[in-house]
């Protein structure tokens, strides 16, 4: 049996709706925090509240962002902090500022 984690990537770089979320919603919002000097704690879920395209998207492509966006942290450390899960099972970031 495939781990979920597998699975979710494996829809998160097949699919065009996670790829253009991720792509044109996500990463240039955290380039504009990050930029910006913004250090609040945030979650995939509050990106639904950026932009009506991902409020209208599955669970499991919201899953498979926060796969991607996990993926992400962990490869640059030195600009996204992970804080655990909130109530909800969602994983907590913040960014690190620049300056």
């Amino acid at each position: 049996m495939t781990h979920p984690s597998i699975w979710l990537r494996k829809i998160a770089m097949q699919s065009p709706e996670v790829q253009n979320a991720f792509n044109a919603i996500v990463l240039p919002k955290c380039k504009q925090l990050w930029d910006s000097g913004y250090t609040d704690k945030f979650t995939m879920a509050d990106f639904k509240q950026i932009n009506p395209y991902m409020s209208n998207l599955q669970p499991k492509h919201m899953r498979s962002l926060g796969i991607l966006f996990s993926d992400l942290a962990n490869k640059y450390p030195h600009i996204f902090m992970c804080h655990g899960k909130n109530s909800k099972n969602h994983k907590v970031y913040s960014i690190i500022p620049r300056y």
